[in-house]
């Protein structure tokens, strides 16, 4: 779990708040790692992992939705639906809403928690 964090960390270090894409392969290859954890027992472990992605990896506030957003929607095309719920309401909580501005997510991410609750 911990390669997971430092990954993770790595990987807000060498982001570029210009490539709109640049999340894609974390996301991509964390979901698989996150089913992992909770296929092998461990679920508390993938919302640890989840939490220090929404709280302890730098995200350039762009307006646009966290990459949790993308990550949530990869968990519940998975099956994982408690871990994809959880990954949702980070996500809101995680985006700048008020393009960058807000410290939540606006009305415009309103989709985000929306989606956490309907689990």
């Amino acid at each position: 779990m911990v390669d997971l964090l430092v990954g993770l960390r790595t990987a807000s270090r060498e982001a570029r708040w210009d490539d709109p894409h640049g999340w894609d392969d974390v996301v991509l290859a964390l979901s698989y790692h996150l089913g992992r954890l909770v296929d092998d027992g461990r679920e508390d472990d993938a919302r640890r992992v989840l939490r220090f992605f929404a709280r302890d990896t730098y995200v350039m506030p762009t307006g646009k939705p966290h990459p949790l957003a993308a990550l949530a929607q990869a968990l519940e095309n998975a099956g994982y639906g408690g871990l994809a719920a959880a990954a949702y309401a980070l996500a809101y909580t995680a985006t700048r809403g008020g393009m960058g501005y807000a410290r939540l997510g606006d009305r415009s991410h309103g989709g985000l928690l929306a989606r956490a609750l309907a689990f």
